[in-house]
């Protein structure tokens, strides 16, 4: 027991001799622990960026899907529709020919019509006579 008890002192001895101030110890363990947290930050860090990339392929993926799907209805619903209104267009093109012609016509008539009115009125002053100086009662005028 005697040797057990000394082994024991010496042990402690020994372990009073090995001990390291506390000081020492922070300045040991802090840039030990500072390099474990980078590095179990960068981990966390890469793996995010790695789930957030595959998770942005897989959104693109799906817009594509569907915008070509959408565009591909939305195309034909469009093509039909200019279909329409181009066979729209075409009934309505003749009748507007046709009345730019009419109007045309119309405009030249309306310019003869005013030449012969002119005229008219014109040959007409020739046959008129004006007196001066002629009362007549105001009961039989007509003017």
């Amino acid at each position: 027991m005697a040797a057990k008890a000394r082994q024991l002192r010496n042990d402690s001895s020994m372990d009073s001799a090995n001990l390291i101030p506390l000081s020492n110890i922070e300045s040991i363990v802090r840039p030990i622990v500072q390099k474990a947290i980078d590095a179990a930050a960068e981990v966390l860090r890469t793996e995010f960026l790695k789930l957030l990339d595959d998770r942005i392929t897989q959104l693109e993926q799906t817009v594509d899907t569907l915008t070509t799907e959408y565009m591909k209805v939305d195309i034909a619903a469009l093509e039909t529709k200019v279909q329409e209104l181009d066979n729209k267009l075409s009934q309505l093109q003749l009748p507007v020919t046709n009345s730019s012609n009419s109007v045309e016509d119309l405009r030249k008539d309306i310019n003869e019509t005013k030449l012969w009115a002119n005229e008219n009125e014109q040959y007409s002053r020739r046959l008129n006579i004006r007196i001066r100086g002629l009362v007549l009662p105001v009961e039989n005028c007509d003017y």
